[in-house]
């Protein structure tokens, strides 16, 4: 199994929030800011925690990053509830 890195951005593209999936893939982010927020999975193929750009010379390719579309909303007082599934 390859670790995801789940990352919630602002519309800036900002990282406003990160972990890394667990086991049973339940991502739970809580005490969130009202806004709107793009979901963004990270494949960690070398399970380093962090994204890699590949190396040219070395002939390894970048890790994949998938975008959930379209964004989620926060709003104050709510909870929200997104069903993503990922295939690799």
């Amino acid at each position: 199994s390859v670790p995801l890195i789940v990352q919630l951005t602002g519309a800036d593209g900002t990282t406003q929030m990160e972990m890394v999936a667990p086991a049973n893939g339940v991502c739970r982010f809580i005490n969130l800011r009202p806004g709107n927020y793009i979901i963004r999975v990270i494949v960690d193929a070398n399970n380093n925690g962090r994204w890699d750009s590949g190396h040219f010379l070395k002939r390894i390719q970048p890790e994949r990053v998938l975008l959930h579309h379209p964004q989620v909303q926060i709003r104050p007082n709510w909870e929200s509830e997104v069903n993503w599934s990922i295939t690799l």
